[in-house]
């Protein structure tokens, strides 16, 4: 490999060493990958001079003088803009000027290499960086977060293997998460009464869910979330209305992605009684409750069905009494109306 090296330093592109220097550069790194340590399988979309024509050099100076934001790099492949050759397929840009996004842009000035995550002092603004979640040389379209260091739900240091565990870096343990915010590793904790099925299978299934969803499988953030930025907050990849208002197709979306609204209001899962309101058809159709009025989106600690009633409509006990078969009684206050 050194003799191709010494060759290479001889030809007339290298009049001042600087191509020399790039190609030992990559020479290493590429060594390294093919040491084991970084299997083959892994190799990133990056590393491939069919796919990045300019190799190295599209993202490196060989004088190592360069200077600048991560995220300016990535844009320039991964923006609007840019020669044909190099330009990425998905215009991330874009995305994240939507307006629920993750604010890159804006806040990727603070990021260190080699920071800890989740976050430990106070004083550090909260920020994201393409880095946090992508490894430069091993993303790939097949693992897009290939190699990159996660939280486990035990809210240990790893290097990830599932989707969540790399969310879990910002969206669980972070000493500046928002008051807005709620910590995902614990509410995706299979101890919970219920929950989506991000880290185990759930637990039973339910009647609404469209048969291709058999019993057993998982679901990942990125099923409900577009990770750069969407028109529906939270980076929400189709609407969900989580206000009490009229039912349709769109204001639940999200929902009715997985659940069949034909089941849902025809009180399949929950058929309900007098005392409260007759299943979900009388709470969605003629009371116009949203969905998030009386479910948790990730995971609920107490009840069955993601049962957690929202503060901000649901006062009272806010109990819930399952007796199975889509049956159940609710001790609690809705708009002002008593359920017992």
């Amino acid at each position: 490999m050194l003799k191709k090296v010494h060759k290479f330093q001889k030809g007339k592109e290298n009049k001042d060493g600087k191509m020399a220097l790039t190609f030992l550069l990559c020479l290493t790194f590429l060594t390294f990958v093919s040491s084991g340590v970084v299997s083959a399988a892994e190799k990133g979309t990056h590393l491939d001079r069919g796919k990045v024509k300019g190799g190295c050099k599209t993202c490196h100076k060989p004088s190592g003088k360069g200077k600048g934001r991560i995220v300016d790099l990535c844009l320039r492949c991964h923006g609007p803009s840019g020669s044909a050759e190099e330009r990425a397929k998905t215009n991330i840009y874009s995305l994240l000027m939507k307006r629920s996004n993750h604010p890159i842009i804006d806040t990727s000035k603070y990021h260190k290499t080699g920071e800890a995550l989740p976050e430990k002092d106070t004083a550090m603004p909260r920020h994201v960086s393409c880095q946090d979640c992508h490894n430069t040389h091993m993303t790939s379209p097949r693992n897009r977060m290939a190699r990159i260091k996660g939280t486990s739900l035990a809210g240990a240091k790893k290097m990830a293997e599932k989707e969540a565990e790399v969310c879990y870096n910002c969206h669980s343990d972070s000493i500046n998460l928002p008051s807005s915010s709620s910590n995902m590793r614990l509410e995706f904790d299979p101890a919970n009464a219920s929950y989506h099925p991000v880290e185990r299978v759930a637990k039973g299934r339910s009647t609404s869910l469209f048969k291709e969803i058999a019993q057993g499988s998982f679901i990942t953030c990125t099923q409900c979330h577009e990770p750069h930025g969407s028109d529906y907050p939270p980076l929400l990849r189709v609407n969900y209305n989580t206000l009490d208002g009229a039912e349709s197709l769109y204001a639940y979306e999200l929902c009715y992605t997985c659940h069949n609204r034909d089941s849902i209001l025809s009180n399949q899962s929950f058929k309900g009684s007098q005392s409260n309101d007759y299943g979900h058809k009388e709470h969605i159709i003629y009371q116009k409750a949203s969905c998030y009025t009386c479910h948790a989106s990730h995971g609920s600690s107490t009840n069955p069905h993601l049962i957690q009633f929202n503060p901000s409509v649901v006062t009272g006990a806010g109990q819930y009494l399952d007796y199975g078969s889509g049956r159940a009684q609710c001790n609690l206050t809705c708009h002002s109306k008593v359920h017992r």
